[in-house]
């Protein structure tokens, strides 16, 4: 028969044996491995902290990039650990299983009838002045279609 050392088990009968796939193989006169995570039949946690990786007769459940851990994957704070690539003026925020790095916040006012004098304007081109903030700014826009 075709049948490859580890791939099956035989078992004596009265004057022969049969032999069948083992445990994570498939097949009639050859086994071959069954892929347990294309096929979607393994146990590994479905909520993306966990990758299932393919092995002959088996499958492992390995945690994804950005988690760590053996039965249960929790999530890496690269923020924490310094183990993230942010430069000395960036600000890193840790996110489940990755981060970013965010440049310095600008100051944004919050413009309000109260708040913004239109000094010039006309034509859809406004020239405005701010008085939210510190120090009042000024600023140009225009409308287009």
């Amino acid at each position: 028969q075709g049948f490859s050392p580890g791939t099956t088990v035989c078992i004596n009968t009265a004057g022969s044996f049969d032999c069948v796939c083992a445990s994570g193989y498939t097949g009639t006169d050859q086994c071959t491995d069954i892929n347990e995570c294309a096929r979607n039949t393994h146990n590994c946690s479905t909520d993306g902290t966990m990758v299932c990786v393919n092995r002959n007769g088996t499958f492992d459940c390995v945690c994804a990039r950005g988690y760590e851990g053996t039965d249960q994957c929790t999530d890496v704070d690269e923020c924490q650990t310094s183990t993230h690539n942010c430069t000395i003026n960036e600000t890193c925020q840790n996110f489940p299983g990755a981060f970013t790095c965010r440049q310095p916040d600008v100051p944004v006012a919050e413009l309000t009838p109260s708040t913004l004098t239109i000094i010039q304007g006309g034509n859809a081109e406004f020239l405005c002045q701010a008085t939210a903030g510190t120090p009042p700014f000024s600023f140009a826009w225009s409308l287009t279609r």
